[in-house]
């Protein structure tokens, strides 16, 4: 089996250490991003299983170009088990 690859985006460094730390003592490949910029390049770079982020990042309000980053994440690896629901 594959290790599965997660990416953490949080743009406060202590609490994306500490979920990428867990993860990481838990088996997963972590990637980490600061913010949704970020992200979305990483994303285009390598597949993920799972995207953990805040439903309401910070930068997604103040950065620009960053406010549809939420939205395109959900549709960078759309999930078969919600898809169509």
């Amino acid at each position: 089996m594959t290790q599965q690859t997660i990416l953490v985006v949080d743009d406060e460094p202590p609490m994306r250490k500490l979920l990428a730390s867990n993860l990481k003592a838990s088996g997963y490949a972590v990637r980490e991003a600061t913010d949704g910029s970020e992200a979305l390049k990483l994303i285009d770079e390598h597949p993920f299983d799972l995207l953990l982020l805040r439903r309401q990042h910070a930068w997604a309000e103040r950065a620009p170009g960053a406010a549809g980053a939420q939205e395109e994440c959900r549709h960078a690896r759309p999930d078969p088990v919600s898809e169509g629901t």
